[in-house]
C-alpha cells in the first residue's frame, strides 16, 4: 500500500513540476506573445525588406529536407545548403534588429533542433 502512495507522490509532484516549468516558460520569457507592443508599420516593413531573403530560406529549408530525405545525403552538399540557411537566418536577423524586432525567445532557436526538420524554426521565427 505505501508503495502506492509512493508512486501517487512522484507523479504528483512531476505534474506540478511540469506545470511550474510550462507556466514560467509562457509568462517569464515573453513567449506567449513575443511580439507585443511592436508597431505594425515596422513589422509591414521588415516583411517587405525580408521577403526575398525569406523566400529564399523556405527554398534552402526545402533543398536541405529533400537531401536528407535522400537514401545516401550529399555531406558536402549539405553542409553547404545548412552555411546558406545560417547566412540568410542572419541577414534577416539583422534588419528584424534595424526595425526593433528580435526573435521572440524561442526554445527551437537555440540550435538543439537538428536543420531541416520539421521544427528546426518557431512559428514566430524571422
Amino acid at each position: 500500500m505505501k508503495r502506492g502512495y509512493a508512486a501517487g507522490l512522484v507523479v504528483a509532484v512531476a505534474v506540478l513540476l511540469t506545470a511550474v516549468v510550462a507556466y514560467a516558460c509562457w509568462n517569464d520569457y515573453g513567449t506567449a506573445y513575443p511580439m507585443a507592443g511592436t508597431d505594425a508599420s515596422q513589422v509591414a516593413e521588415f516583411q517587405s525588406e525580408t521577403l526575398e531573403l525569406r523566400d529564399a530560406l523556405l527554398a534552402k529549408r526545402i533543398e536541405l529536407r529533400n537531401e536528407y530525405a535522400k537514401p545516401v545525403p550529399d555531406s558536402k552538399r549539405v553542409a553547404s545548403l545548412r552555411k546558406d540557411i545560417v547566412d540568410l537566418q542572419t541577414q534577416i536577423r539583422t534588419v528584424a534588429d534595424k526595425y526593433g524586432l528580435s526573435g521572440g525567445g524561442c526554445p527551437m532557436d537555440s540550435g538543439t533542433m537538428m536543420a531541416g526538420s520539421m521544427m528546426d524554426t518557431c512559428p514566430m521565427d524571422w
